[in-house]
């Protein structure tokens, strides 16, 4: 619930998330803000709480866009300063969501050299990235830090003769080990997920 000064419910937030505001002046709603002001705050946020955002993955990581397969670094600026966001949202770059859908990168990040971890997948595949960087596994987003051996991670295959449909498997993780890197992330609109060779990820 979301209250006055006196205490009073002004909001409620159901489990659809919905949310009815009887005094609209409260708040601050995101599609009032604008683009660079959006990134400021996303910018300070990132460095104080887990949002789920600019949580990276490793230099080298390939992504599959509307404009081809982009390195994860060259979305932006490679050579960016740490813990910076770039708006790149004039460059409409399009990458698959979650739910295979195309959808816009508004920004880039760059977060620096950090500890990575390094997961295998049964099919051969290894995803470098951040500890508290997110994926999807059977069980819901989990960070890379708490995803164990043998937990199933969830892809998104695409059907070869048509690529608008699409289907879901998961696919279980052979290998988990440490290492260090450059770390990237993009911010994609609205269901601020990606997909990396397929796997669901969270921007």
């Amino acid at each position: 619930n979301i209250t006055d000064s006196d205490g009073k419910i002004v909001s409620k937030l159901f489990k659809h998330k919905y949310v009815d505001i009887e005094n609209k002046d409260l708040l601050v709603t995101a599609n009032e803000l604008t683009a660079d002001k959006h990134i400021a705050i996303v910018r300070c946020l990132a460095k104080y709480c887990d949002s789920g955002i600019s949580k990276c993955v490793a230099k080298g990581t390939q992504i599959q866009t509307n404009q081809g397969i982009i390195n994860i670094e060259n979305f932006g600026n490679p050579d960016k300063d740490v813990d910076t966001f770039e708006d790149i949202s004039d460059k409409n770059i399009m990458v698959r969501d979650m739910n295979g859908d195309w959808k816009k990168v508004l920004s880039h990040y760059y977060g620096g050299k950090k500890k990575t971890l390094k997961l295998s997948f049964q099919n051969g595949f290894v995803l470098e990235c951040s500890e508290n960087h997110k994926l999807m596994t059977q069980d819901g987003w989990k960070k890379a830090a708490d995803i164990v051996l043998h937990e199933f991670i969830c892809v998104r295959e695409f059907n070869k003769s048509d690529c608008s449909d699409s289907y879901v498997l998961f696919q279980y993780i052979t290998n988990i080990e440490e290492s260090f890197n450059d770390i990237y992330d993009i911010e994609v609109e609205d269901t601020h997920s990606y997909l990396i060779s397929g796997i669901v990820s969270h921007n």
